[in-house]
């Protein structure tokens, strides 16, 4: 069934369980974008009507639409700008595919197997310095434990 037609139908049931305000307030404006496996998107105009659709007629719009189409479906209340962004992202994952860069194991890439992320950033040189830090640390915690006695023992 065409998209178009699922929506028109869909329309005319929720025109007739709610008021002609709420529909024309709620309803009118809005379009199904796409099915896309179990979950459709609708494109409304305002955030307002994404909020109040899925806060007050989530389950009028799902029942209904379930019984047209005989599938459940997740509902998704998008913005057109929302998709327009969505299909953008899609469309530059689309082309960078298309483009490809080939898949290369490290072998086949000619990598040293050697030079992994944790010998080669975490290497000597990183360790030592991390030992030298947490030294240097213990004496500090203990210069201060100890001046924080020697305050209290003047206090006293």
């Amino acid at each position: 069934m065409n998209i178009e037609i699922i929506w028109n139908n869909f329309l005319e049931k929720i025109k007739e369980r709610i008021s002609p305000l709420s529909y024309d307030t709620w309803f009118k404006d809005t379009k199904l974008y796409k099915l896309d496996k179990n979950t459709a998107i609708i494109i409304v105009p305002m955030i307002l009507h994404k909020k109040h659709l899925e806060e007050n007629y989530l389950d009028e719009i799902e029942e209904i639409f379930n019984s047209i189409t005989g599938t459940n479906f997740n509902f998704q209340f998008k913005l057109e700008n929302e998709i327009t962004e969505d299909t953008l992202e899609e469309k530059i994952i689309d082309e960078t595919e298309s483009i490809g860069v080939p898949h290369q194991t490290s072998s086949s890439a000619n990598l040293n197997s050697e030079y992994t992320f944790d010998s080669f950033i975490v290497g000597d040189l990183l360790l030592l310095r991390r030992e030298r830090w947490l030294k240097n640390l213990v004496k500090l915690i203990i210069l201060c434990f100890y001046t924080e006695r020697v305050d209290l023992v003047k206090r006293i």
